[in-house]
């Protein structure tokens, strides 16, 4: 949900048996009491709720997905208005990201829909496999120079980003917190001035050191 709201989407249907809604609620985090979430029993309970012809994305199994993703099936779904645009995700497909109107969303199955490749390295579908959630990771770390891109000046695009997201890969593993990487990092920016300025104030001794006459005046 966080990285749908990063594309702009406000509004979040679950769909789920009503077994499950409590489990669901107590998992959603920061979203659990909010009143842009709702859940349901069946897709077509939306009709209910929407107009059949509002823009809507369907995201269908466990993934793992990225902001750029969900742009890039939007900007897809954006030539083909009317249309539903599909982006299928695993081999089986095991899960799929869908842009199009709610009545066509819901029947897409029925009336088909236009599909589009991979992006990337993401979407990646987690389908209980053992190392799902350590390929998924390095999938994700892979893929964050990708969020930045298009903003990153020359330099972070050849070497930052080149090497950020192999330290944040490692680093996601350990006890360290964003919060200790900003203060290291700003503790080394601090510690650098401070050497700065000592060689600069080394540097006027020796140049004071070296003028000729001065201590010859001194005595005089």
């Amino acid at each position: 949900m966080l990285v749908c709201e990063r594309v702009g989407i406000r509004r979040f249907f679950v769909q789920a048996p009503d077994a499950e809604h409590d489990a669901l609620h107590a998992s959603m985090g920061t979203f659990r009491d909010s009143p842009e979430v709702s859940f349901v029993s069946s897709l077509a309970q939306l009709l209910d709720a929407m107009p059949r012809t509002a823009l809507c994305v369907a995201i269908r199994g466990n993934l793992a997905i990225a902001p750029s993703q969900l742009r890039s099936v939007l900007a897809s779904h954006a030539a083909r208005r009317g249309e539903v645009v599909e982006l299928p995700v695993g081999k089986a497909p095991v899960g799929s990201i869908a842009v199009g109107p709610l009545d066509r969303l819901i029947k897409a199955n029925a009336t088909g829909s236009v599909q589009i490749g991979p992006i990337g390295h993401l979407p990646y579908a987690l389908d209980g496999l053992p190392d799902d959630v350590r390929a998924a990771e390095l999938r994700l770390a892979r893929d964050l120079r990708n969020e930045s891109y298009a903003k990153d000046a020359p330099l972070a695009r050849l070497l930052d980003r080149r090497l950020s997201w192999r330290i944040s890969y490692l680093l996601a593993h350990t006890a360290i917190t964003p919060n200790h990487v900003t203060i290291a990092s700003t503790a080394l920016g601090m510690l650098s001035a401070l050497a700065v300025r000592a060689a600069a104030l080394l540097a006027a001794v020796g140049r004071r050191r070296s003028v000729p006459g001065l201590d010859n005046n001194r005595r005089c």
